[in-house]
């Protein structure tokens, strides 16, 4: 934990609030019921998922334009998705609201926590202490990331081509 709490201040809030929001974000996402919960747990994720992205803009160390890499690009989509969802739920689009945030989950942040892993990266070093064992958990949560996708599209195309 010392490379944690030797790390700027702004690498620190970008690590909690990306844990706050994988941790939170199943609880605001796949409750049976839409209540009091769910929209405060959803408020409690979405602000992670703001914090997350915007703090990552201060996170330089593989800048390939500039300070900026590839990564960056799902900042600024989490900040559009983000905004877009609100505009959804209050025009009562709640089916797009609702994908569009697990897209977000699952495609977003869980595959900016998966490169995480890659060599010399602080969560890498915080949790192995070396290289070698991130690789394989790179693959595991692509993996499991990739098998959801694969699962929500496939009860979409189900339900698609069943109802006709």
């Amino acid at each position: 934990m010392e490379h944690f709490f030797a790390a700027p201040a702004y690498i620190q809030v970008h690590a909690l609030s990306a844990l706050l929001a994988l941790l939170t974000g199943p609880l605001a996402l796949y409750r049976k019921r839409k209540d009091i919960w769910h929209k405060s747990f959803g408020y409690v994720w979405m602000a992670a998922m703001v914090a997350t992205a915007i703090s990552s803009f201060w996170i330089s160390s593989f800048g390939v334009i500039g300070p900026f890499s590839p990564i960056h690009l799902l900042s600024v989509w989490t900040l559009f998705v983000v905004v877009r969802s609100v505009q959804l739920v209050r025009q009562g689009n709640i089916q797009a609201h609702a994908e569009m945030l697990k897209w977000l989950y699952w495609g977003g942040l869980w595959v900016a926590f998966a490169l995480n892993f890659l060599p010399n990266r602080l969560t890498n070093r915080i949790l192995f202490g070396q290289d070698e064992a991130a690789l394989a958990m790179i693959a595991a949560i692509l993996a499991v990331a990739s098998a959801f996708l694969f699962a929500s599209r496939r009860k979409r195309l189900i339900r698609r081509f069943s109802a006709g």
